[in-house]
C-alpha cells in the first residue's frame, strides 16, 4: 500500500475549512433566521448550508485518513496545544488593551485553559482523540476487511440512523459535538484509506453520491418547514446519515483527484497546514460575539437572491482569507523559534524510554 502524500485530499481539507466558514457566516452570521420560510432567497441559503453541513465530519475523517497509517507523537498534540493557546492568551489580550469591559477572570481562564474549558468543542474533541489514539491506531491495524464492513454497517446504523430517525441519543454522541463521534469518524477515515472501499467507483458516481445526499437533506428540511410534522433539522446534523454519506463522498471523491499543476500543488501545500487556524481564528468566542455574529443579517436585504449569494460568498472568501495570513504568520514565527524542533525532542525521549 502506498503512502504517497494525496494532494487531493490537502485540497479537500481547504475546501472544508472554507465550508466550516459559510456554516458560520450562514448561522451565526444570522441570515438564515432573516429570509421568509418558503422564499428562493430562504431555499437558496438553506441548499448552500446544507452543502456544507458535512465539513466538520469531513474534516475529521480526514484525519483519521492522513493520520490512521502514522504513528502518534507526543511533539503533534504540544504543537496543536500551543497553537491554540498562541491565539487564545493573544486574542484575549488584545480585547484587554482595546475593549477591556468586555474581559474578565473566566474569559482569562478561557484563554489559559481553552482544552479543559472547551473553548472549540472540535480541539477538545480531537485532544481526547489524541490521547487515547495509539489504541485507535492498533483497532484500525488489526482490523480486517470483513470487520470492517460489518463494525462499519452496524456503527452506521446504531449512532447514525437509528438516532436520528428515533430522535434520541442513547450513546452521548451529542449530534456529533462529542470525542466520541470524532472517534468514530477518525476510525472510519482509517479504514478507507485501508481498504480504499472505492476504488472501483469513478468520479461521477461519488460526485452524485454528494449531491443526492446533499439534495435528501436540502428536501426534507424545506418539506418538514412546510408540514411542521417533524424537527426540519431531522437530517442537518453531524450524525445524519445522509450527512455522513456527503462527508464519505468527498473524502472518496478527492482522494482520486490527482493534481499535477505545480504552482496549484505549491499553493495547496502553503494552505493547507494553515485550515485548522483559521477555525481557531474565528471561531475564538470574543472574534465571533464582535465580529462574526450579525455579520450577514443585511444580507437578506439584497437587491436580489443572486446578489445575496454573492455577498455570502464573498465575506465567507474575506474571512477565510485574513484568517490564513494571520495563521501562515504565526507558522512562521514558530518555525522561526524552532519550537516544533524543540517539541520533537520529546518524542526522541519517549522513544528512548
Amino acid at each position: 500500500m502506498s503512502y504517497r502524500r494525496n494532494y487531493g485530499i490537502d485540497f479537500l481539507r481547504i475546501i472544508t475549512m472554507m465550508m466550516v466558514v459559510t456554516l458560520h457566516v450562514l448561522g451565526h452570521g444570522g441570515v438564515l433566521g432573516r429570509l421568509e420560510r418558503g422564499s428562493l432567497r430562504y431555499m437558496l441559503a438553506w441548499f448552500l448550508e446544507t452543502a456544507a453541513f458535512c465539513s466538520v465530519n469531513t474534516y475529521a475523517l480526514i484525519s483519521g485518513y492522513v493520520g490512521g497509517n502514522s504513528k502518534p507523537k507526543c511533539s503533534r498534540l504540544i504543537m496543536l496545544w500551543l497553537q491554540v493557546i498562541f491565539y487564545t492568551v493573544l486574542i484575549t489580550f488584545i480585547f484587554t488593551l482595546q475593549k477591556p469591559d468586555l474581559i474578565n477572570a473566566f474569559a482569562w481562564k478561557r484563554a489559559i485553559f481553552p482544552v479543559f474549558t472547551k473553548q472549540y468543542w472540535y480541539i477538545t474533541g480531537y485532544f481526547g482523540l489524541y490521547l487515547i489514539l495509539p489504541y485507535i491506531h492498533w483497532i484500525i491495524e488489526k482490523m480486517t476487511l470483513r470487520q470492517a464492513v460489518f463494525g462499519g454497517g452496524i456503527g452506521f446504523i446504531a449512532f447514525s440512523i437509528l438516532p436520528s430517525v428515533l430522535q434520541t441519543d442513547p450513546f452521548n454522541i451529542a449530534e456529533g459535538y462529542s470525542m466520541l463521534w470524532l472517534c468514530i469518524l477518525y476510525i472510519v477515515g482509517g479504514c478507507m484509506k485501508k481498504f480504499d472501499f472505492f476504488v472501483n467507483w469513478d468520479k461521477r458516481n461519488l460526485v452524485l453520491l454528494y449531491l443526492g445526499a446533499v439534495l435528501v437533506s436540502w428536501g426534507s428540511k424545506l418539506v418538514f418547514d412546510v408540514t411542521k410534522t417533524k424537527d426540519s433539522m431531522l437530517l442537518l446534523n453531524y450524525i445524519s446519515p445522509t450527512v455522513v454519506i456527503m462527508a464519505i463522498a468527498l473524502v472518496a471523491l478527492f482522494s482520486k483527484i490527482d493534481i499535477v499543476n505545480r504552482k496549484l500543488l505549491k499553493l495547496i501545500s502553503i494552505l493547507s497546514p494553515a485550515t485548522l487556524g483559521v477555525y481557531i481564528i474565528h471561531e475564538h468566542f470574543l472574534i465571533k460575539e464582535n465580529f462574526i455574529n450579525g455579520i450577514s443579517i443585511n444580507y437578506a436585504k439584497a437587491s436580489n437572491s443572486i446578489m445575496m449569494l454573492f455577498e455570502i460568498i464573498i465575506t465567507v472568501l474575506g474571512i477565510y482569507t485574513c484568517c490564513t495570513l494571520i495563521e501562515l504568520i504565526r507558522i512562521k514565527f514558530f518555525k522561526a523559534l524552532h519550537i516544533e524542533e524543540k517539541s520533537r525532542m520529546l518524542d526522541e525521549k519517549i522513544k528512548s524510554l
